[in-house]
């Protein structure tokens, strides 16, 4: 992270009330973003850890199963969706990861949990180009679509200022249109 941006991020987080000490801690841990060890700790479940492991690399047999085996009713207001983020390696997760933590508009989150005034918090950012693909239920077996949102689930940690419990590919507004129109051609035939 250039020095700007980690002086601005610091001095936001303490105009947020953040403690000087938990500003700290944090900038620690995301300079660890960059270590291999660090990040598989961190998203590999290892040693009670978050488990973003099960989103990392699935192809689309196994998102076409994950997505039918679910007992989700089949909908349109908003389906169900399996996802796995591409075939990146842990350190690029990290990256994506640290992008949603630093996000303008994730920061004053971040600074609730930081200060204890929450315990849990989803963190979202969408990105221009796809980072996985997911498989809805009732939609097209045979077919995974991009996803372009991350998703990052975050809670206070005990050891660290931040815990990671999961982080996945989900479907943005765009992202949706082509299997909402599957599963309404799948629904109609199954009318008829």
């Amino acid at each position: 992270m250039p020095e700007n941006n980690k002086e601005t991020l610091q001095s936001l987080l303490l105009a947020y009330g953040v403690r000087e000490e938990t500003v700290k801690k944090f900038a620690d841990q995301l300079r660890k973003l960059k270590n291999r060890e660090y990040c598989e700790i961190l998203l590999l479940g290892i040693g009670n850890r978050g488990h973003a492991v099960k989103h990392i690399g699935l192809d689309n047999v196994e998102l076409q199963a994950r997505a039918q085996s679910r007992y989700h009713k089949v909908s349109l207001d908003k389906p169900f969706c399996a996802s796995s983020f591409y075939r990146y390696s842990i350190v690029e997760i990290a990256s994506l990861i640290k992008q949603v933590l630093l996000k303008r508009g994730n920061i004053e989150t971040l600074a609730d949990l930081l200060r204890g005034e929450i315990d849990k918090a989803e963190l979202i950012r969408e990105f221009p180009e796809p980072i996985g693909q997911g498989a809805f239920t009732g939609a097209s077996r045979n077919h995974c679509y991009p996803l372009h949102k991350l998703c990052v689930v975050v809670k206070r940690g005990d050891y660290e200022p931040v815990y990671i419990l999961t982080a996945y590919p989900e479907p943005n507004e765009k992202d949706l249109i082509l299997p909402k129109r599957d599963i309404r051609w799948r629904l109609e035939r199954e009318r008829e």
